[in-house]
């Protein structure tokens, strides 16, 4: 999960850091607004999961095709620029 929030806070952080240092006020910018029910996938192996979606939960092919056969390696290396 916390590559999923790593994904959503990195824009709203790089937005914030260019208004501040633009001279804009941290006061007046929009504060980061996290996600009421977050998604759960949990992984169980490359074919296997459940997803929690927010208003269902869902089985082995969703989540399978939401991680992806790696597992979410490639997301998790994404952000932080690498390979």
């Amino acid at each position: 999960m916390t590559i999923v929030a790593t994904s959503r806070q990195k824009p709203w952080l790089e937005k914030t850091l260019k208004a501040v240092a633009g001279g804009k006020p941290v006061e007046e910018t929009n504060p980061y607004a996290p996600w009421g029910r977050a998604p759960i996938v949990p992984p169980l192996g490359p074919k296997r999961g459940k997803a929690f979606l927010t208003a269902f939960t869902a089985g082995d092919w969703i989540a399978s095709k939401m991680k992806g056969k790696d597992l979410f390696l490639s997301k998790c290396h994404r952000p932080f620029g690498r390979a």
